[in-house]
């Protein structure tokens, strides 16, 4: 239970350690002291808790061991049970117990030999038990009775151990983020020099006053964390503004995060602007619950995640009803948190995973099906996870994408597929729940689907994703038989 409520709250607070180290490098940011030593020195602190961890991480793995059968030790503490229980006030119990004598021990054994392979006490044995023991059925019964706990004592073992593993596995996972934190607080540099100016003058020309710059450079973009006000009370200026400002003095096309401030009022504050991304997507879904139900089981997300990704997301709990649906939706919020808080995808999975391993109240078990697409680049991941089928509508064509692994939360390591695609302008994402799928004909569906997006003329995705989910009704005579969700994903160019 301890390690439960340990990895419960760090499974919990992961995404808040995240948001806490990048508030910290943030702080460090509006002071005009700090320096590349100073980070130095923030990163050599950070990365020696990040071995804290790993060293955490090995001392759990290696108390995991676990159990395949019942060993001689187990079953020597049935024996003891048994002679406690049954044996004791017999008379006859000095004749089967005493030292040297293995006529209670070949009896004890036989028995329980038969009832481990699950093999029933034939006539001739059940004769011969109750010649040789004064109280053969109760001997049997409690052999039996003692055996069964010793199994669900090992059952219980086993549990604890992917617990354990579980632990493991999530204080590997910290190590590895405060790792990458710590490799973010070098990365940033302030800007001085000729494009501080151009853009402190920009900024004066347009009523603000700049109080400082730091820049991460990536492969792909620049991210501007820039403090700045207005020069005069009450006024206010659009971010989008500055955006436009930054960008003739730093020769590249600028936004805003878009989860940020949307002004810049008299009061300092600190804004992020990055590089403006050359696709954006729009979105669209489409839902119904089961026949019979209020509430559908399916969840789904679309969001614009750290670096230029835009997430789509379907989670799909077992069963339907209120009780998949808060299966599903734990799974899409810490997924939102993870992947919104700039954790990689393998990351955010194994956690969630973890977490649902260590459910003590019943199995917790959903699908997962994730989309990650580079706004960029154009280049698009699939992760699934028990997940349907996802469609590619391209312009005269569409491909599929298919999975054959197990939901989340059944098997101790998870189970999932990926998959890269290049994405053009035009082209759609269709994401479906397993219900879309099951209402077609099993042999047909696939077929039935492509054919329909091909001759699909509109470009709207919110209108895609109703007039296939009205399809897919239609085809089976109105009827719900599942809980369904189509997410559509539309690639424009800016």
């Amino acid at each position: 239970m301890g390690d439960f409520i340990i990895i419960t709250l760090m499974v919990s607070s992961f995404w808040l350690l995240w948001e806490i180290i990048r508030v910290v490098s943030m702080e460090w940011l509006n002071r005009d002291e700090i320096t590349l030593p100073a980070g130095e020195l923030g990163r050599s602190e950070l990365l020696r808790c990040a071995d804290s961890f790993e060293q955490l991480s090995g001392m759990f793995q290696g108390m995991v061991t676990k159990k395949e059968e019942l060993s001689g030790q187990d079953m020597d503490e049935v024996l003891f049970r048994v002679q406690t229980s049954v044996c004791r006030s017999c008379s006859a119990a000095a004749q089967c117990w005493d030292y040297g004598s293995e006529t209670g021990i070949c009896r004890f054994n036989r028995i329980a030999e038969s009832i481990i392979q699950g093999k029933e006490l034939n006539n001739g044995r059940k004769e011969a038990l109750q010649k040789q023991c004064l109280h053969g059925d109760f001997f049997f019964e409690a052999v039996a009775d003692q055996i069964e706990k010793a199994r669900m004592d090992m059952l219980w073992h086993n549990r604890l151990m992917e617990s354990r593993s579980a632990a493991a596995d999530q204080l590997h996972e910290t190590a590895c983020i405060i790792r990458k934190a710590a490799g973010h607080i070098c990365d940033v540099r302030r800007v001085d020099g000729s494009i501080r100016q151009q853009a402190d003058i920009r900024l004066r020309m347009h009523g603000m006053i700049l109080k400082d710059i730091w820049c991460i450079r990536q492969p792909r973009n620049i991210q501007l964390y820039v403090t700045l006000r207005t020069a005069k009370k009450g006024r206010c200026i659009r971010t989008k503004e500055v955006a436009g400002l930054l960008s003739a003095a730093f020769g590249t096309r600028l936004m805003p995060d878009e989860q940020g401030k949307t002004v810049v009022n008299y009061e300092y504050s600190t804004i992020l602007f990055y590089t403006e991304p050359q696709y954006y997507m729009t979105g669209g879904v489409a839902r119904i619950a089961r026949d019979g139900e209020v509430i559908s089981g399916d969840n789904f997300s679309l969001f614009p995640a750290a670096d230029g990704q835009m997430i789509l997301s379907i989670s799909d709990g077992m069963g339907s009803g209120l009780a998949a649906y808060k299966e599903s939706e734990a799974v899409i919020d810490l997924l939102e948190q993870f992947l919104g808080s700039g954790f990689d995808k393998e990351t955010a999975i194994r956690l969630i995973h973890s977490s649902m391993l260590l459910q003590t109240e019943g199995q917790s078990s959903a699908t997962v099906d994730l989309c990650m697409a580079d706004l960029y680049t154009g280049d698009c991941e699939f992760l699934k996870i028990g997940a349907s089928t996802t469609f590619l509508k391209r312009k005269h064509w569409v491909e599929t994408i298919t999975s054959t692994s197990m939901p989340m939360g059944i098997l101790q390591d998870v189970d999932y597929e990926c998959t890269r695609k290049r994405l053009e302008e035009g082209d759609y994402i269709v994401m479906v729940s397993d219900g879309v799928m099951d209402a077609l004909p099993q042999m047909d569906a696939e077929e039935m689907i492509k054919d329909y997006l091909l001759q699909s003329e509109t470009e709207n995705a919110k209108e895609l994703a109703r007039s296939l989910l009205n399809y897919v009704l239609q085809s089976d005579r109105q009827q719900a038989r599942d809980d369904m969700t189509v997410l559509v994903g539309g690639m424009r160019r800016r």
